[in-house]
Formats: structure tokens, sequence, C-alpha cells
């Protein structure tokens, strides 16, 4: 899939190059909108983008991390973006998610499609909408995220995210999840360090996983 997508973007761009990236991220756990996936151990993740002319990009990230047993996540991207003035820009993109859960027996899968609007690089809103293979019941799941960053100095920013989405199994549920922390960005590094975590609803639903706590990440950019 990723190999189709990245000869699109060659064959779209007319001649012009194809620039090449990739990022390697550890993080204390994987947490995905305030509920953690897996154990509470280190995740490990490595991503390929290849963009052209700041308008599209394909990527494929994959990672893992061990408990017991690996528990793995393959994530592939097709994103295209709009400069909207000086300040303001948009974005669109359609990811394919697969989660392997070895210790728990899980498999799950799923296409998402997501938008969002931000200004500099300083506060962003989103919405999403995914499609769980094969299908669960309610239908297509939607999200909506906002994310603030304020910088400091020095490369230092203090981070905000704030969200709604429904439960996974129930179309009418929904819950909500935040996260506050501080950020770091300087040649090619950033990590980051924040306390995530969401509401009754989604501790009722998956227990631990949805209390708030700390997690952590540091990554390289290549």
């Amino acid at each position: 899939m990723t190999a189709s997508l990245l000869l699109a973007l060659s064959g779209a761009s007319h001649g012009e190059p194809v620039e090449v990236r990739g990022q390697i991220v550890v993080a204390s756990d994987l947490t995905d909108r305030g509920v953690q996936l897996g154990p509470t151990s280190p995740f490990v993740q490595g991503e390929v983008s290849a963009l052209l002319d700041r308008q599209w990009s394909a990527s494929l990230a994959a990672g893992t991390q061990h408990d017991r047993s690996p528990n793995d996540r393959v994530v592939v991207r097709l994103d295209r973006y709009w400069a909207l003035s000086n300040d303001w820009q948009a974005d669109a993109g359609l990811r394919w998610y697969d989660y392997r859960q070895a210790h728990a027996g899980q498999h799950s899968r799923y296409v998402e499609f997501a938008a969002s609007v931000g200004y500099r690089d300083l506060f962003s809103l989103g919405t999403s909408a995914k499609e769980y293979t094969p299908r669960w019941p309610g239908g297509l799941h939607w999200a909506l995220d906002a994310a603030l960053r304020w910088p400091i100095a020095l490369g230092w920013s203090l981070d905000a995210d704030l969200g709604r989405t429904q439960l996974p199994t129930y179309e009418a549920q929904w819950y909500r999840y935040a996260a506050v922390g501080i950020g770091w960005q300087r040649r090619g590094w950033s990590a980051g360090l924040s306390r995530i975590g969401a509401d009754s609803t989604a501790r009722d639903q998956f227990g631990s996983d949805a209390q708030f706590h700390w997690t952590a990440f540091v990554a390289k950019d290549f």
C-alpha cells in the first residue's frame, strides 16, 4: 500500500523531486486519545515519509513494545496540505491503522479520515472519523480534537490537548480526554512530558487504562 502511494506521488510530481524524511520515537507507553493501549512499557516507533512540494505526503510507521509478548502497530498515511494565508494552514488525510496486542489476544484494524485547520504552529482544531475492519457496531466513530502550543524560550513550550470521541463499541456514548505538559524542539530533536487521561465514561469502559498518568517521549528526525 505504501509503495503504491509513493509511486502515485512520484507520478504526480511532473519531475519535481520527492523529499524523503525519517523519524525514530521512543515513548514511555502508547496512549491514544487518553486511553493507554497495551502495557506500561516503552514503545519504539520508526517512520519514513515522502513529501512532494509541501503539499502531499505519504508515510509508513511501524512500532512495537514488549511486555510478556510483543504489541505492534503499523500506520500508513496519505496527507494533503494547504496554505490558507501566511498564518493559517489546513490538512486532510487518510490513515490505515493495524494494532496487534499479542498479550491480550486482540487484533484490530481501522481506516480513519482526518481534517484540521491550524494557526501557525500554535493552535489546531480537527475532526476525524474511523471505520473498523471488520465493521464494529455504530458505523463511523467520530472525534474532535484541539491542541495548543505556547512557546516559552530556547525551544521549550507549554502544550495542551483536549478532545471528545465516541467509544469504539457504542455509537451514542462519548468520552472526553485531555493532556497538559511541556515540550522541547531543537535541531531535529524533540521531547515531551505530559499528564494525560480520560473521563469517568472512558474509565467505566477501559478501566485503569483511561486513568490520568504521566507519559513521556523523545524523538529524532533525520
